[in-house]
């Protein structure tokens, strides 16, 4: 009888007690896909359920059929298992120590460049697969190629942010987007308190000067600066060229840091004649030849279907901007050739991002995503005198950009100031193992945004986009993340076999993920603790400025 009183108690416990913990596991646990781990490899399922209940129906049998012994040990074993494999993995957890800021290589030879001119060209939204020194069939960089041909090319450089101001800020402070805190989705200025390259050669005696597109580039962005003279008012480089060349030829007398940026490559695709049919000269679908923002989010959107003709020919017309773009930097080295300028500057192009071209979806667009066609930029560096075209295949990040460009105009500087490390003796065939370098890519994020900044982690082949996680997130991957690790909002890809970022690892490289996941919690604490003080809204932003920013699509 007693036996009876006791096998009812157990099947008591088990309905109104095991079943409501396993509904709100169900509950709780179905907040998004998780890796069930198993020795760094393992599936993605909808949540933990499936393994919880697996375990938890052998224990309820074994509880409710005492006779079944067999039951209670296989439960127990699976739970035993559970807990060794799960502090199997706490305990191979990379260290989550504090980041450094370390030399990217060894101490190499260099040549000093001492009081030597510098020009910084930026190509807004200038894609590093669709510049023909980087392989692009299509002959869309004819001047650049003719400069590549006299100077390095980075083969794997690396934007620290998707966005224009957040970019920039970051090449020329050498502090990563969660660090200095300029963005334009939340109208935050660089603050006051950076240090510049402008203010830092403008201390060491050099005419300074920017001439940009504006609009995130703006003076009210806090990128003015440092600048002597500093023209944000018109997008084209048809304006801003002409300008810059002015101020060159009032200052070329002196020592000088020139910085030209323009807008022309980015949305809308609008290059004039003869440019805007030179790729695609027999198109004639429904698109015209002026692709607008308009176009671009109703293609990203799905409101609009289009062919792979138009596709195409959105393409095309990317390209015929680069190709016009292009003509500025003939310009611009011609006028360096004729007043005897090359052999006293230092010349570097870059790209601030790339763009979307229907990789993914979406048309036109880069700022929400971290993948390789938006973070993968052209750096190509030109030095003073005869040399050999080189490339390197070293990554380098824009974040390294501002203490490399000291070292060469040898400026000295805190290491410590600068989250980015110089490279400067890849410049002169030093040589970088992949597995060295980490860095780190971010996105911008709103006040509102729950689940803090998405970012991308490099280190060695490979790449982890991975986002801040949300409160309960965070508690099952410091608790159980051994076993099971939330994937939604992540990714991971190996850069040596997809450098096209197609195949996620993630299930495969559960492991890899999670000390990849813990390196990127490790960067944001670095940010934090590298922070600038006084970060505050970009002030007067004037209804130009704000109209030029509408038609960037990046404020509605």
């Amino acid at each position: 009888m007693q036996g009876q009183d006791n096998n009812a108690l157990r099947r008591m416990i088990t309905v109104f007690l095991l079943l409501p913990v396993g509904l709100a596991a169900l509950v709780l646990f179905n907040a998004g896909p998780f890796a069930v781990n198993v020795f760094g490899h393992g599936m993605i399922v909808r949540s933990m359920l499936g393994p919880v209940l697996a375990v938890g129906a052998v224990w309820c049998v074994g509880m409710a059929r005492p006779q079944w012994v067999w039951n209670k040990w296989a439960g127990l074993a699976a739970l035993a298992l559970i807990c060794a494999h799960t502090a199997f993995y706490a305990l191979t957890l990379p260290d989550t120590g504090p980041m450094k800021n370390a030399p990217l290589n060894e101490k190499g030879s260099f040549e000093s460049f001492k009081d030597y001119n510098l020009i910084v060209v930026s190509l807004d939204t200038l894609r590093a697969d669709h510049v023909g020194a980087y392989g692009y069939a299509r002959n869309t960089t004819p001047a650049l190629d003719r400069l590549a041909g006299e100077s390095v090319l980075f083969e794997n450089a690396v934007s620290s942010a998707p966005a224009t101001l957040s970019s920039h800020a970051t090449a020329f402070t050498g502090l990563y987007p969660g660090a200095h805190g300029a963005q334009v989705m939340t109208h935050a200025a660089l603050p006051q308190s950076a240090l510049t390259l402008a203010e830092i050669l403008k201390r060491r005696g050099y005419a300074t000067g920017g001439f940009t597109g504006g609009a995130q580039l703006s003076r009210n962005f806090g990128m003015g600066q440092g600048f002597d003279a500093y023209k944000d008012d018109t997008m084209a480089m048809a304006e801003i060229w002409p300008a810059a060349r002015h101020w060159l030829t009032a200052n070329r007398e002196n020592k000088f840091f020139l910085f030209l940026h323009c807008y022309d490559i980015h949305t809308p695709y609008a290059p004039p004649a003869p440019f805007s049919r030179m790729f695609d000269p027999k198109y004639s679908g429904p698109l015209p030849d002026d692709i607008t923002l308009d176009i671009a989010k109703k293609i990203s959107g799905g409101d609009l279907a289009a062919s792979d003709a138009d596709m195409r020919h959105i393409r095309a017309q990317y390209d015929a901007g680069i190709r016009y773009t292009d003509t500025y930097i003939d310009q611009l080295y011609d006028y360096l050739k004729q007043n005897y300028l090359l052999k006293s500057t230092i010349v570097v192009v870059m790209a601030d991002h790339g763009e979307e071209l229907g990789e993914r979806g979406a048309v036109g667009m880069h700022a929400h995503s971290l993948h390789t066609e938006v973070l993968h930029v052209p750096l190509i560096m030109r030095l003073p005198g005869a040399r050999a075209a080189a490339r390197q295949e070293a990554r380098v990040g824009l974040v390294d950009l501002t203490p490399t460009l000291l070292d060469l105009l040898a400026v000295p500087y805190d290491m410590d100031q600068f989250q980015g490390r110089s490279f400067v003796s890849l410049l002169f065939g030093g040589k970088a193992p992949q597995s060295a370098r980490v860095l780190l890519a971010e996105k911008e994020h709103g006040h509102t945004e729950n689940t803090g900044r998405a970012v991308a982690v490099y280190a060695g082949p490979w790449k982890l986009i991975t986002r801040t996680p949300a409160q309960f997130e965070a508690f099952v991957m410091k608790r159980a993340g051994a076993l099971a690790h939330p994937v939604q909002g992540r990714a991971l890809y190996n850069l040596e076999e997809d450098p096209q970022e197609h195949a996620d690892q993630l299930a495969a490289h559960v492991q890899r993920t999670r000390a990849l996941d813990a390196l990127a919690s490790r960067l944001t604490r670095w940010n934090r603790a590298a922070a600038l003080s006084a970060q505050g809204a970009a002030t007067g932003i004037t209804p130009n400025e704000r109209k030029k920013l509408k038609d960037l699509g990046y404020v509605k």
